[in-house]
């Protein structure tokens, strides 16, 4: 899931904030840093520099997170989106009101900083009451915009001064559905489009990028802004985000060259956020959000993923410098894979965070009593975060909410299945307005063991848009704003500290102390030789299919550097940054070679494996046998003894090509579809190109196995029909072209009789050995299993076929234009 991240923010409610019992942590008694309401101290949305600059940037990438937490003037200055909406009205524990998208002005009283009650004036004249029970306070000063003296809680930091790791905790909540659109959280954009499906029924309109393609086309990509500047009304520290894996990123063809383009992106954002003006609200930085490793089920592997967080850390800490104070925490993904598979990893790295997302809902049916989820979190994790937090160092869990099932409207994906089978379905947890007290209290008690075992951590999510059949939310587990209002959910989220020691599942202690490398103190960035020697970027392999990384295309650099915009400063003597910190990194941005020809970006993953070194790519071949052009195979020429005749197997010439690509392109449909449709179709050719190689081959070691036979058949007197020492190919070289005889090739086309006795077959005798058929020819025989009916001849090879595909880790169909499918129901196939 995208995330936006908040470090710090005003408390929600109002209660006592004298620390409750002992945490996990053992020593912890300075709880965090952030709250759990997004609309507070300072609120934006984003709008112009996010959405025009940023995101667009990390919209490429698909895998970037940016964990950045805005302070009040970076948006008031670089966001001028205006709006004449305002309002006053009270709150709960937590700052502020719907004030749309008014900005802030010179207070009339002259006041640069407030606390609870008081009055903050924006834009149009209008003004509303800041609210917050816990101590902090709003900052606001047009002479000096990058003061960073807002505060989120008396006993969290202020934006300008340091973050102590092990003593100040997170407990924050993300901003999902808002720059990056999910559809369980913003669901009436995509049931908008229900009737847009495909012939089988099934939704076409499934994630963000289908959507803009949609509202595109039919002229309402203004929603789209909407949303932007509605779905997080108000102000507050936020973050910037990218989706989930959405392209080829270390998988597939363009594996290698996305993930340089991944670093770029990545390089160019470290230059801001290390800005002074910026570094103090930017204390953590996310690097890729789920990369899909999973132990068993490597959809990533391991070792490509690490090396590129190890290639991803070197070039920040190049960047910003070694040690506290020097540039962001870092945080890797754990990729879903076991904590303790990360322990050791990158041992002596400077501020290296490990990012986990623990849930319980995707494990299966979970149709479990409520009661039972209750001391899971405390069981299961705070032992393995503990251990964590001693060996590998600071972990937090960036997601997390409090669904005990997958029950929620397209929480799996638009009209997806659902795991969950208990009694009367997901309805009863779907209506959230119908849970009785205990079912509320439950929740809330798995909350806060959940709080307590993880101990840094950011709710997933603030907010659940509304169904549009329903007007209601419908994935009630996931929006904490929900829950706060209705009971399920923590008002302070030190309540949940003890939780899972009163539960009776006393963790591993964590002493709160860190070691010095870890938090960027002595020995920070001394990474052993041996932690490293096994990655090297790029890697030489992606996964089994595609084992020879070094064949896969690579961008250059020579790319003119980019960097991210900068406010307008007004104040006097004020210096926004120009947006690079380090004036030594010089080098130039990854590009796509002007000679080579790339497949496109987000498609490659249906392409296979390149069998010559990609043009661009580090490890060409010294022959230059490369042109830039990817070729699946070489034509395939059939001689016939008689005549010549020229088999075309399908192939990727580049005038072939260029007239696919053409055709495709200057169709009907959209550009982007014709562009998948023709990644299919090479996807498509490069296949037939195998099968019929495959099929080739079978024919040559036939004509071969029948020339011998006539040999044989001459030296014992008996001549059986075909020809005698088969014509050699063109030029005298086995290259790979297959000569047939004209006549063979009939015989094979013609339909034959197997000499196979009636009473065997009626009997049962006939097995798998193989039987004579007439022109020599051989096939296997009707297998016993097959009963009721005589496959014919054909028939039989046919399922010899179906059997060399098999044999050759291939798949087929064998369908039939005489009504074989028609008369079975189904083609015969083999998957």
């Amino acid at each position: 899931m995208s995330e936006v991240k908040r470090l710090s923010g005003s408390g929600l409610g109002s209660v006592d904030p004298t620390p409750v019992g002992e945490s996990p942590a053992g020593s912890n008694q300075r709880l965090s840093g952030d709250n759990n309401k997004a609309k507070d101290t300072a609120t934006t949305d984003k709008g112009r520099f996010s959405r025009k600059k940023t995101v667009i940037a990390l919209a490429c990438v698909s895998v970037v997170i940016v964990v950045l937490a805005v302070v009040l003037p970076v948006y008031f200055l670089v966001i001028k989106k205006k709006s004449n909406r305002g309002s006053s009205s009270s709150g709960g524990g937590s700052g502020s009101t719907d004030t749309g998208d008014t900005l802030p002005v010179p207070q009339p009283d002259g006041a640069t900083t407030g606390g609870d009650g008081s009055t903050v004036y924006v834009e149009g004249g209008s003004s509303f009451i800041y609210h917050n029970k816990f101590g902090g306070y709003w900052s606001y000063d047009p002479a000096r915009p990058f003061a960073n003296e807002a505060r989120a809680q008396s006993w969290t930091p202020a934006l300008n001064e340091t973050w102590r790791w092990g003593q100040d905790t997170i407990k924050g909540v993300n901003l999902g559905g808002w720059l990056v659109t999910e559809p369980f959280i913003v669901p009436a954009l995509y049931q908008k489009y229900s009737g847009v499906t495909f012939e089988n029924g099934t939704y076409q309109i499934v994630d963000e990028w289908k959507l803009t393609e949609q509202m595109r086309a039919d002229g309402s990509i203004g929603d789209l802004e909407k949303h932007y500047a509605t779905f997080y009304n108000g102000w507050n520290h936020s973050g910037l985000n990218t989706g989930p894996l959405g392209v080829n990123w270390l998988n597939g063809v363009m594996g290698v060259a996305n993930a340089q383009r991944s670093l770029d992106y990545i390089r160019i954002i470290t230059e801001f956020i290390s800005q002074p003006e910026y570094a103090p609200v930017v204390p953590y930085f996310g690097i890729v959000n789920e990369p899909r490793i999973m132990s068993g089920n490597h959809v990533l592997y391991p070792e490509a993923v690490q090396a590129f967080y190890l290639e991803a850390y070197k070039q920040i800490r190049s960047i910003t410098g070694i040690g506290e104070g020097k540039g962001p925490m870092i945080s890797i993904h754990d990729g879903f894979l076991a904590f303790t598979e990360w322990n050791t990893f990158l041992t002596g790295a400077d501020r290296l965070s490990l990012d986990t997302h623990p849930y319980f809902a995707f494990d299966g049916p979970n149709d479990a009593p409520l009661e039972t989820f209750i001391p899971r979190p405390c069981s299961r994790w705070a032992g393995a975060i503990n251990t964590t937090q001693s060996t590998f160092g600071v972990i937090t869990a960036g997601e997390w909410s409090v669904a005990v099932n997958d029950c929620g409207l397209f929480v799996n994906g638009v009209n997806q299945q659902l795991r969950y089978t208990g009694a009367g379905g997901c309805d009863p947890w779907n209506n959230w307005e119908n849970w009785d007290q205990a079912t509320k209290d439950g929740l809330k008690r798995f909350a806060l063991s959940t709080m307590d075992a993880l101990q840094n951590w950011f709710f997933w999510t603030w907010k659940i848009g509304p169904s549009a059949t329903e007007n209601a939310v419908r994935a009630p587990f996931w929006s904490y704003k929900l829950g706060l209002e209705n009971g399920w959910l923590p008002a302070d989220p030190r309540e949940a500290d003890g939780t899972c020691i009163r539960l009776g599942e006393p963790p591993n202690i964590f002493s709160g102390t860190f070691q010095p490398w870890q938090t960027g103190g002595a020995g920070a960035g001394e990474i052993l030789p041996a932690a490293t020697a096994t990655l090297t970027w790029p890697p030489t392999s992606l996964n089994p299919t595609y084992p020879v990384a070094q064949y896969l295309p690579t961008y250059t650099p020579t790319g003119t550097r980019t960097t991210l915009p900068v406010p307008s400063i007004t104040a006097n003597g004020v210096s926004p940054g120009d947006g690079w910190y380090n004036d030594q990194d010089q080098a130039p941005l990854m590009v796509p070679i002007a000679s080579c020809s790339y497949p496109d970006a987000y498609g490659g993953a249906l392409l296979p494996q390149p069998t010559v070194p990609w043009c661009g790519n580090t490890e060409q071949s010294e022959a230059g046998d490369d042109d830039g052009e990817y070729k699946e195979e070489e034509e395939v020429e059939m001689e016939l003894e008689d005549e010549d005749v020229l088999v075309k197997l399908p192939t990727t010439q580049d005038e072939e090509r260029q007239t696919v690509r053409e055709l495709f392109l200057s169709s009907s449909m959209g550009r982007s579809d014709a562009r998948k449709n023709l990644q299919l179709l090479n996807f498509l050719v490069q296949k037939s190109t195998v099968y019929a190689t495959i099929i080739g081959q079978r024919i040559e070691e036939q004509r071969v196995a029948r020339a011998k036979q006539s040999q044989r058949a001459k030296k014992s007197g008996n001549v059986v029909n075909g020809t005698a020492n088969p014509k050699k190919r063109k030029g005298g070289e086995d290259n790979g072209i297959l000569n047939v005889d004209k006549s063979e090739v009939e015989a094979m086309a013609a339909n034959k009789k197997a000499r196979v006795n009636e009473g065997d077959v009626s009997s049962g005798k006939v097995t798998l050995d193989t039987v004579e058929h007439e022109e020599g020819e051989e096939y296997q025989a009707q297998s016993p299993l097959i009963t009721g009916a005589t496959l014919r001849d054909y028939q039989l090879a046919g399922v010899q076929w179906l059997s060399t595909l098999h044999a050759n880790g291939l798949n087929g169909i064998l369908g039939d234009e005489m009504g074989l499918v028609g008369h079975a129901g189904t083609p015969l196939q083999h998957c």
